[in-house]
């Protein structure tokens, strides 16, 4: 697995930052209300590596999944017959 670099715009003149860290960093912060949950949204080319980037990425946090930590769940919909 070669961690992903990313940035927020999508631009090529942007720096690019590690998204591994990035994500995790995003979520552990207990700065905002849990009555407004946290949300991102992960875009990029077909083959970019998002799918694999989020199975690692599910498999770290349950590897370091800790009792008071959120539960990360992981449902893959293109494996839904119905995912709405």
């Amino acid at each position: 697995y070669i961690p992903l670099q990313a940035t927020y715009s999508g631009t090529l003149e942007e720096a690019t930052f590690d998204l591994q860290r990035q994500i995790r960093d995003f979520f552990e912060s207990r700065d905002t209300d849990l009555r407004d949950p946290k949300v991102s949204l992960l875009l990029g080319d077909a083959g970019s590596g998002k799918s694999v980037f989020i199975r690692q990425l599910h498999q770290q946090l349950c590897k370091d999944f800790k009792p008071d930590d959120p539960i990360p769940l992981w449902i893959p919909l293109p494996e839904l017959d119905s995912p709405f």
